[in-house]
């Protein structure tokens, strides 16, 4: 399965459906409680996109309830592939037990990182 964190739901179009193929792989979507409106979820269903909802934190989805919704769908493993914010929340708030970097500053770089070459 895979797992999208969309915040704000912005991927409820047309465009945003052309990356999530389903028929690649099964998606659960998360979404903050708080944009997870009607319309965006019976559009990401209507796609045969499960849906979640969590609580946001001031820095995010609040991951803790992330993992805990991801449970309830029955995944209970998970390969990141994420920026810099996300996998740096997950470190800070222990939620990591293994990590395989691979390090591509150019094309993953936040705002502040530095060029490698």
């Amino acid at each position: 399965t895979r797992v999208v964190l969309d915040r704000m739901g912005r991927l409820a179009n047309k465009q945003g459906l052309a990356i999530l193929d389903t028929h690649e792989a099964p998606t659960l979507m998360v979404l903050a409680e708080q944009y997870a409106n009607a319309a965006k979820r019976q559009f990401f269903e209507k796609s045969g996109i499960r849906v979640a909802t969590v609580q946001e934190t001031g820095e995010g989805l609040h991951l803790p309830q992330v993992l805990a919704a991801l449970d309830k769908h029955e995944i209970t493993s998970l390969m990141v592939e994420a920026g810099g914010h996300l996998s740096g929340s997950l470190l800070v708030e222990g939620l990591v037990n293994e990590v395989f970097l691979f390090y591509c500053p150019m094309l993953m770089a936040d705002a502040h990182a530095v060029n490698a070459c």
